[in-house]
Formats: structure tokens, C-alpha cells, sequence
């Protein structure tokens, strides 16, 4: 039996478990604002180097094609061409290997499935509508993550990445089998909508996890240099 879209050459090939006691798995997360400018591709495929990155795209409709240096790249957007929303996956090559299947949702999701030894890996990439979108937008896409969480097979490890534009606060009242205690500041809308999420699937939102110097919690832009 071979992967979905492998050749019998390419089954002969050595694999590289993506899921293993002795591995090492990398993901990443990078909102490259648009891929759709000239050399953004190569420039996030020199930034993934040796990890599996999942960036933020500007492409219209969905596709998978290969980078001249190796890295697979599978898309989502929407069917115009504004290019103004859209995920994307980027993959490296032993990666790639191992994709057992990819499905694009809509501009803001994305899903991949990926064999491995002992058990396989479901990753689902998200780009969340921020804060202050309607309340309709936002449990419209909350509803629409849960739906593809809940037809992911049990026994699979669940990844869920990208821009939840969320602020899950530090406040762990309630919320202690969801996040650690290394949030910041205090929870918003979408935060809360993203606790409840967490909990409703038994997921752990990892950023409130891990210490980090307070200067590394948060990201700015300059309002003056939006155009």
C-alpha cells in the first residue's frame, strides 16, 4: 500500500518517523503577511531551514506544488484574486514523505495528516479573526475548527498552530488543564473563546506554558507604518 500521490520508487525510500521517542519535531509558526510578493517563498523556506513551518499566505484558491530547493508547500485561499487571506503549509522533505493526505478548508484553515511509526499526526493550521471582528465571524469559525477537531480519528496526535489572535491573559481561574501560568496581561473575547475550546477538546494552549522574559510575550507593530 502506498502514501496518497506516491510513486512505488518513492516508497522505497528511507522515512524519517515524524512522530518517534528518539525525534526531534520542529513546527513553527510564521505570518509572513502575503506569499504572493516576489521572493517571499524563498525567503520562508530559507527561514524554515530545518523545521516544519507553518506560514500565513496571500494566494487565491487552494494547490500543492514543490520549491526548486525541495520544500512542498500546500495552500488555502479563497476563489478571487484579492489576495488578502489564506494559510499556507510548508513542508521540508522528509516531511513531505510522509504526508498521508491534505484537505483546505477555507482562507482561514488548513489540514494535514502525516503517517509515522507509532502513531499518526493531524496538524490543522488556523488564521483566527481578530478581536474586534463581529461575534458572528468569530463562532463562525470556531464552529467550523470544531467540526474538523471532531472528525479527527481518536488515536491521532492533534496539532493545532497558527495566529489564534487571542489574548488568554494570566488568569488560570477555571482554565488550569488548558494553559499555564505564563500568560500575560488580561483575557479578551477571543481568548475566552479559545479557553473554551480548549477545554471542549482536552488541548493545551502551549504559549501560556513555556517561561518567557516578559519583552518575548508579546509582538508590535508601528500604527504609523500601516499603509
Amino acid at each position: 500500500m502506498t502514501l496518497q500521490s506516491e510513486s512505488r520508487v518513492e516508497t522505497l525510500e528511507p522515512r524519517t518517523p515524524i512522530v518517534h521517542p528518539k525525534t526531534q519535531l520542529r513546527i513553527g509558526n510564521w505570518n509572513v503577511r502575503t506569499l504572493y510578493a516576489q521572493r517571499k517563498t524563498a525567503q520562508a523556506a530559507k527561514a524554515m531551514s530545518e523545521a516544519t513551518l507553518q506560514i500565513k499566505s496571500r494566494w487565491c484558491g487552494s494547490g500543492k506544488f514543490i520549491l526548486c530547493t525541495g520544500e512542498t508547500i500546500a495552500y488555502s485561499g479563497r476563489d478571487d484574486e484579492v489576495y488578502q487571506h489564506g494559510v499556507a503549509i510548508m513542508l521540508d522533505k522528509d516531511a513531505a514523505k510522509v504526508l498521508i493526505n491534505w484537505k483546505p478548508i477555507d482562507e482561514r484553515i488548513i489540514r494535514a495528516r502525516f503517517h509515522s511509526m507509532y502513531v499518526k499526526l493531524t496538524l490543522i493550521h488556523a488564521y483566527a479573526p481578530t478581536n474586534v471582528t463581529d461575534e458572528e465571524v468569530k463562532d463562525h469559525f470556531y464552529e467550523k475548527l470544531q467540526t474538523i477537531v471532531a472528525k479527527t480519528p481518536k488515536h491521532d496526535l492533534l496539532v493545532i498552530t497558527g495566529d489564534l489572535n487571542a489574548k488568554v491573559g494570566s488568569d488560570v481561574e477555571e482554565y488550569e488543564r488548558v494553559m499555564g501560568i505564563h500568560g500575560v496581561g488580561t483575557r479578551n473575547d477571543s481568548g475566552e473563546k479559545l479557553c473554551d475550546f480548549g477545554g471542549m477538546n482536552d488541548v493545551v494552549i502551549t504559549s501560556a506554558i513555556c517561561p518567557h522574559k516578559e519583552i518575548h510575550k508579546q509582538t508590535w507593530i508601528d500604527a504609523l507604518a500601516i499603509r
